[in-house]
């Protein structure tokens, strides 16, 4: 069991090969070489241990994720590739589960509070995700009397439009611009939305398949 009082097992030799079998708290055991160890996080893993803890700890939680356990935590001892997975994944388990959250909800969680540092698709998401939590909260109207407010439609259609600059060939975030346009009564914009996507669908179409 892990205990401060315990006695040195092995030390990590630098470039060795280790590995995390089991985490207790802020304790995690280490195999290395054969022999095995508690070490605690705070006082004990710093630098490379840190790291291989932090990505251990990390695929770990994917694996939970994919068996459909909560989406992993962001961690910025890691790369910035992780943060956006773990972003990424709190979006996807809040539509498992048919959460739809303001879009503030999810710019909270994100440093910079900018969608288009993660991507046209990102932005894709939080652009429905803003519009189905405007449409729930009009749910107990009839079908025929729901009504969302132009400013409101145009804020989140100007975002999207912002964010498909980003990542023009995105057909996805084209043909949801084409509708809102359509919603906001700009026929133009919403024109020139759905031409792009035919074109971009057109170029894919053309290119070799490797």
């Amino acid at each position: 069991a892990p205990s401060r009082s315990a006695a040195v097992a092995t030390r990590i030799p630098k470039y060795s090969a280790m590995s995390v079998t089991e985490t207790r708290g802020d304790w995690s055991k280490f195999v290395v070489d054969g022999r095995s160890g508690w070490v605690q996080g705070a006082s004990d893993c710093t630098r490379e241990c840190a790291r291989l803890l932090g990505t251990a700890s990390f695929v770990g939680a994917l694996l939970k994720f994919a068996d459909g356990g909560a989406a992993p935590s962001p961690s910025k001892d890691l790369s910035r590739d992780t943060l956006i997975i773990a972003r990424q994944l709190a979006v996807l388990a809040d539509l498992r589960v048919r959460t739809f959250r303001p879009a503030e909800v999810y710019l909270a969680r994100w440093d910079g509070a900018r969608a288009s540092d993660f991507g046209a698709p990102y932005a894709d998401f939080l652009a429905l995700s803003t519009l189905a939590d405007a449409l729930k909260q009009q749910g107990e109207q009839p079908y025929d009397a729901i009504r969302l407010d132009d400013a409101f439609v145009r804020k989140v259609t100007t975002a999207l439009a912002q964010a498909s600059q980003d990542d023009p060939r995105n057909t996805e975030v084209l043909d949801n611009l084409t509708v809102l346009f359509r919603v906001l009564g700009d026929e133009r914009r919403a024109g020139l939305a759905r031409r792009l996507s035919s074109e971009v669908q057109a170029t894919r179409q053309s290119e070799p398949t490797p």
